[in-house]
């Protein structure tokens, strides 16, 4: 080490000339040290003098604009590694020591406000198209669940087909098939039971109970992604299930529980049991699909889609066949609207997925709450029905959790020093329920059993 630092003064960075001896030792200096230092600790360290520090940023500075090589890559120095020597090209502008206090340069603010703005739109438009494509369920009364279904499958699969054959894709090549052929058919099985099940309580509930049931997918994920993918189950989520059961129940009023008023004069207590029912199958089989999903993270999107598409179809229409009641929509208005199903779908889950590559999860999920609203706008203007004030309060707890788990998820992935990351971490800090942890014995046996349906995930 050094015994003494080196006074030097103010060196101009265009005629600096380095003493060989001076670096000399101060590479020595780092040969010693260099597997306890690190760029930080080396500029902070005093015994290392100051003026040095000078001496050696100020010759690599004059190398480097000088059209020269700094040091060989072979060489030992520390500061030959690039994310150390924040250097940037003479025509990029003037020297940027990479200090994230810096400002932003204004073309790259305009960029990330256009970019945020972009997913904020696709995020809107996910939540609006969703929301249309169950208003266009509902408008269509001559035809049943599963002949919806077939047409809606029929729509998809053409522009899905094309877009295949534009990225020169084979969704049943034989290598795809053997690695994931189960998992994709157990994604578009799961996706497809999703699907009748909320074709089903949209005829037979009001548009908006409907919808505030099936936006609480969300919260159940959780409880599933515990079993089956083994991650971690916080009582946050243990308090959301609770509490959107709670709204959902709300929602389906059971005159058990509720007696005359949660009576509806306009539905028959049946119906509205069965499709309170189905909407809340549907939420737990979407939320299967995105355990499914998880899985197939390593197959294209749009073979992914093709498959549900596809599978989809042949149920439908093995359905149809058995119970025997297919009919061809004669109705012009319900021909376009079965169209309109298949296309706003393939619409709001391209939106959905454009926006989240450009915006994060926590703020999407806020925006997709725009679903509900629409659909109680849409149940009010149209249908002309006033929404039951319990459907109301029911409605505020689903979103309220699906909310808080959304942003809570958003916020333990920002950095540590942020209020928003403090937070998060001291909440996530807090166990509550020991056994659905991951590495508890309660977990582990349950998963044993479970996971056998399910194939092993491509590293």
């Amino acid at each position: 080490m050094l015994d003494k630092k080196i006074n030097v003064a103010p060196l101009d960075m265009t005629t600096v000339d380095i003493p060989s001896d001076i670096l000399s030792v101060k590479c020595k200096a780092d040969q010693q040290q260099r597997n306890s230092y690190s760029a930080a600790d080396f500029e902070h360290d005093s015994q290392l003098g100051s003026s040095i520090e000078t001496i050696i940023s100020a010759d690599e500075r004059v190398k480097y604009y000088s059209g020269r090589n700094s040091l060989d890559e072979e060489s030992d120095h520390p500061y030959h590694d690039e994310k150390q020597l924040p250097l940037m090209n003479l025509d990029d502008g003037p020297l940027s020591t990479g200090d994230p206090a810096e400002p932003e340069p204004e073309p790259k603010k305009k960029a990330h406000c256009c970019k945020s703005s972009l997913g904020v739109f696709f995020g809107l438009t996910s939540g609006f198209t969703n929301s249309l494509v169950a208003l266009l369920v509902k408008l269509i009364e001559t035809i049943g669940t599963f002949e919806i279904a077939v047409f809606r499958y029929v729509v998809m699969i053409v522009p899905l087909i094309f877009t295949l054959g534009c990225k020169r894709m084979n969704p049943f090549r034989w290598e795809l098939l053997k690695s994931r052929g189960a998992m994709l058919v157990l994604r578009a099985v799961v996706g497809s039971a999703s699907t009748y099940c909320k074709y089903f309580a949209l005829h037979k509930l009001p548009l908006a109970d409907a919808s505030v049931i099936l936006f609480s997918s969300p919260v159940f994920a959780s409880l599933l992604a515990l079993i089956f993918l083994k991650e971690r189950f916080h009582w946050l989520h243990g308090m959301a299930i609770l509490v959107t059961l709670s709204g959902c129940t709300l929602v389906s009023r059971p005159t058990f529980i509720f007696g005359s008023a949660g009576y509806n004069p306009d539905l028959e207590w049946d119906d509205h049991m069965w499709g309170s029912v189905a909407a809340l199958a549907s939420a737990i089989f979407t939320a299967s699909v995105y355990v499914t999903v998880r899985q197939l993270k390593d197959v294209d999107s749009t073979i992914v889609l093709f498959w549900t598409a596809f599978v989809g179809f042949i149920i439908s229409m093995v359905a149809t066949a058995t119970l025997d009641h297919f009919a061809f929509p004669t109705d012009i208005y319900e021909i376009f609207y079965i169209l309109g199903v298949g296309v706003l779908t393939l619409v709001s889950q391209d939106a959905l997925n454009r926006a989240l590559k450009l915006e994060s999860a926590g703020l999407i999920s806020l925006l997709r709450t725009g679903d509900i609203v629409w659909s109680f706008i849409w149940q009010i203007v149209l249908f002309r029905v006033i929404p039951h004030y319990f459907s109301i309060i029911g409605a505020l707890l689903v979103v309220f959790c699906v909310l808080t788990i959304s942003l809570w998820d958003a916020a333990k992935k920002m950095p540590a020093s942020s209020g928003m990351g403090r937070i998060a971490r001291r909440i996530d800090a807090q166990e509550l329920f020991p056994c659905c942890h991951p590495q508890s014995k309660t977990v582990a046996v349950v998963h044993t059993e479970i996971i056998q349906i399910l194939p092993p995930a491509k590293p």
